[in-house]
């Protein structure tokens, strides 16, 4: 095993206009749990599934927007998990956004593609068996 610096996991950070309520969407239709909250009321919001955190911050002013607008196949995360099928059924009865899939890829992913309540895209991405 090398020494050197041991990296962890990523969590994006969203600038929203409403941290509260979005919060509320990604436990509600999204699944995760509020497992912070800073200042009250709150201006800084974490959520969580799995070992995925997303950080909510919020917006002084006008709230950041998603790569989606600035390019067309633009995605603001990209989220490893097992499963993808139960999933888009579990965001289905919940009422998300689903903007494409599951659909396999040419390099080896299924893919499920939502947006939340701000217009973020999130991509929830499985490996496939090879052939």
């Amino acid at each position: 095993m090398t020494e050197g610096p041991v990296f962890g996991l990523a969590a994006p950070q969203f600038v929203v206009a409403d941290v509260e309520s979005t919060a509320h969407y990604y436990c509600d239709v999204l699944g995760f749990e509020i497992t912070d909250r800073f200042l009250d009321p709150p201006v800084h919001m974490i959520v969580t599934r799995g070992y995925v955190q997303i950080f909510l911050a919020q917006a002084r002013g006008e709230s950041s927007v998603s790569n989606r607008r600035l390019l067309d196949v633009g995605i603001d995360a990209y989220i490893r998990v097992w499963g993808v099928r139960a999933l888009a059924d579990e965001f289905r009865s919940r009422g998300a956004t689903i903007l494409e899939g599951p659909v396999i890829r040419v390099y080896e992913q299924e893919e499920l593609v939502v947006e939340d309540c701000n217009g973020f895209v999130l991509v929830f991405g499985e490996d496939t068996p090879p052939n």
